[in-house]
This record gives C-alpha cells, structure tokens and sequence, in this order.
C-alpha cells in the first residue's frame, strides 16, 4: 500500500513511525524486517527523518538488531544507519549511543554485511570526534588495515579506502595501526613498522592513489616520518617516470616527500 506515496503520507500522519519504532523490542525476525524496510523507506524524506531521530529509543533499538543472526535484517538496519547519518547531530548521537561502534566491527566479519558496513562508519568518520572514537573502538582499526593490505585487485574498494584516509589523520590511530618507529640510535635508520613495510609494498606495486593519499596521512605525523626514510628514492623514482595517468599518484608522493622535509 505504502508504494503509493498519498498513502504513505497517511500513514505517517497516523504517527506510524513511533509505532514502527515502538515494534523494533520484538523477538520475530520477519516483523523486524519488515518494520527496518518500512523506515528505511521513510527515512528518505528529512521530515520523516527528523521525527525518527526525536525518538530517543530508535538508535539503542537499531544497535541491538545488528546483534542478530539473520542477515537481511542486519543489511537493512545498517542501511537505514546510513540514510540517518548525514546530519551532524545525528552522528553524534550515534557515536554516543553504547555499543553500537562494537557491533559494527562484528558485522565488519561477515562478507555479506561488509559493504553497508563500510559505508556507515565512514559517515561517522567525517568529524575529528568520530575519528577518535573509532579509532578506540577495539579491533576497528586493526580490521581496516588488513582489508586495506588485502583487498583484492590493484585498487582498494573507495569506502574502505576513504574510511582509511580519515582514520589517518588522528596521530593515535596511525600509532595503534602502524606502530611507533624505533628511536635511532646511530647513523643507520631503524627498519620501518612491519605494517608501514606491507603498505608500502602494496603502494609500490599498485601506485593506487587513493592509498597514496591514505600514506601521505601517515607521514604527515612527525612520530612516523622518520619510516619513510627507506623509500625516498622509490618515491623520486615514482615521480620521474610516471605513465601519462599517473599525475595524481605523483601529487601523492611528492606530499609524502613535502611531509618529511624537516628530518
């Protein structure tokens, strides 16, 4: 009946959200499912978002579903995260809401949940106490790191890659996901962070930008650049005989060499 939108404007006049909202405690996956849909398709209207959001029991509700097993339920919860996360406000109250960032890093496990699950955390990502609170959130970065490393193909997925890119520009964050550089004590640099080893091969071999720009976040902290010490010449060379399409992996290597100019 809803698809018809005269309809669905009755409906939501009849204060149907607070009563979808209201069925969100229930045991039966199929009610469940049927009620995140029904929101998810109303949240496309900001009116109908904002009274979602003045509902103070919806977002713990929402979090509580990602706990489930049935995985279309928990693709639609996520999504419908999604839709209401483009507002500042909102975000806030997310990443102030108990347990949600935790059970987002489990769906993180499930390839099915993956993708509506990058997209969402790379809302919350976008204001500097976002950042910080997933950064503390246990195993997220640990978990963005390892898909990143292995992503398939020579282009990491843009959500994950974005996500990454934001992660990295807080200090503690890049400390947590690629480890502290050894003090030197002589003349000879000390090897870089195993992980800063592994991203930098992936760079080499790919000259995938985007991961470019997510490196240049890193050596933009003065306690990691010291890292990048061993693969100044490999960057040069990056910048002297780049094909034709590579002018934006050269920005991203020449930021990287700015980034280490007061070593």
């Amino acid at each position: 009946m809803a698809e018809d939108l005269n309809v669905e404007m009755k409906m939501k006049n009849r204060n149907l959200i607070p009563l979808l909202v209201k069925c969100l405690d229930r045991k039966s996956a199929d009610l469940l499912l049927l009620c995140v849909m029904f929101l998810k398709k109303l949240s496309i209207f900001e009116e109908n978002k904002a009274e979602m959001i003045s509902i103070p029991s919806l977002i713990p509700l929402l979090s509580n579903i990602l706990t489930q097993v049935h995985v279309p339920l928990k693709d639609n919860t996520m999504r419908l995260l999604f839709n209401l996360s483009f507002d500042p406000k909102v975000r806030e109250i997310m990443l102030s809401s108990p347990n949600l960032l935790l059970n987002c890093v489990e769906q993180l496990k499930d390839v099915q949940m993956f993708e509506s699950t990058i997209k969402f955390l790379y809302q919350l990502s976008l204001s500097d106490h976002g950042k910080i609170l997933l950064g503390e959130t246990p195993n997220l970065l640990l978990f963005v790191f390892e898909y990143v490393i292995n992503f398939p193909g020579t282009r990491v997925g843009r959500e994950l890659i974005a996500l990454a890119i934001n992660l990295c520009q807080i200090s503690r964050n890049v400390d947590a996901m690629i480890g502290l550089v050894p003090p030197t004590n002589s003349n000879t640099p000390s090897p870089p962070p195993i992980n800063l080893q592994r991203l930098m091969e992936r760079f080499m071999q790919t000259h995938d930008s985007l991961l470019g720009k997510m490196i240049r976040n890193i050596s933009s902290h003065d306690r990691h650049k010291g890292g990048f010490l061993p693969y100044i010449q490999s960057l040069i060379s990056i910048c002297t005989t780049h094909s034709a399409d590579e002018s934006e992996v050269v920005v991203e290597c020449l930021g990287i060499l700015g980034n280490m100019n007061n070593l």
